[in-house]
């Protein structure tokens, strides 16, 4: 409450409500008896499911289901190019440089995530034991967060193009969570994130016990199919999804 001449103003709030879409892309191969294998996709700052869907595609190949969840805020994206109309896009959060309401954006957005694969698994055949939680970009950032708050949840993670903030965990708390898998993707010439702070929080998580590593590919910020490539390899080779 303020005083405001011989008045007074005061603030209040009232919950305003948008939904937020998602895609699941199904192997066309019958579901084993525990369900499809889940990658949950999270696509970065201004993009949608299912642009994040349309590049996960190969996954389903392998048996594997993808699940591409929509940021729950929408961003007026503008064109580049002169004339050009504008779009909407999505995110995750809004970030102003404030570590805890950074963190409190994404245990928010994390809430509504898991609302997300509880509505999907409803519906079909998913092995909630091995969800895979897989980040690019703004949505690496709330993945890594996210995954190492809760890793109970997923079975690995896979940070692209992002850095996994090991700085908000106590050391205890990644020495719980280390049982986690976690794979990072990274392009040698990102300059919208550098690959070098990815590779230190790597190191972090190594010392703590994660089993992590860090791919390095000749690209930039990217999301194409080098990177689509080394996911399918930790999915087959290092998870064995999805026997």
């Amino acid at each position: 409450m303020t005083e405001q001449g011989s008045g007074r103003v005061v603030r209040g709030t009232v919950t305003f409500s948008l939904d937020a879409a998602y895609e699941l892309a199904l192997p066309s191969c019958a579901a084993p008896p525990s369900g499809h294998p889940v990658v949950l996709a999270l696509h970065g700052f201004g993009e949608d499911c299912h642009r994040m869907l349309e590049r996960f595609a190969p996954l389903v190949a392998l048996g594997v289901a993808v699940l591409a969840a929509e940021g729950p805020y929408p961003v007026e994206m503008r064109r580049r190019v002169s004339g050009e109309p504008a779009r909407i896009g999505h995110a995750w959060y809004q970030f102003t440089g404030d570590q805890p309401a950074f963190v409190a954006a994404c245990a928010k957005t994390a809430g509504h995530l898991a609302r997300v694969l509880d509505a999907a698994a409803a519906e079909h055949r998913l092995d909630r034991s091995r969800v895979v939680l897989a980040g690019y970009s703004q949505g690496g950032y709330l993945a890594g967060l996210w995954a190492l708050t809760e890793p109970a949840r997923f079975r690995a993670l896979i940070a692209i193009a992002c850095r996994i903030k090991t700085e908000v965990f106590a050391p205890d708390v990644l020495a719980q969570a280390s049982r986690l898998p976690v794979l990072a993707i990274h392009g040698s010439r990102d300059e919208r994130v550098r690959p070098e702070p990815q590779q230190a929080a790597i190191d972090v998580l190594r010392r703590a016990g994660f089993d992590a590593r860090i791919q390095i590919h000749d690209g930039g910020h990217d999301l194409d199919g080098t990177v689509v490539a080394a996911v399918q390899a930790f999915l087959r080779d290092d998870l064995r999804f999805p026997a």
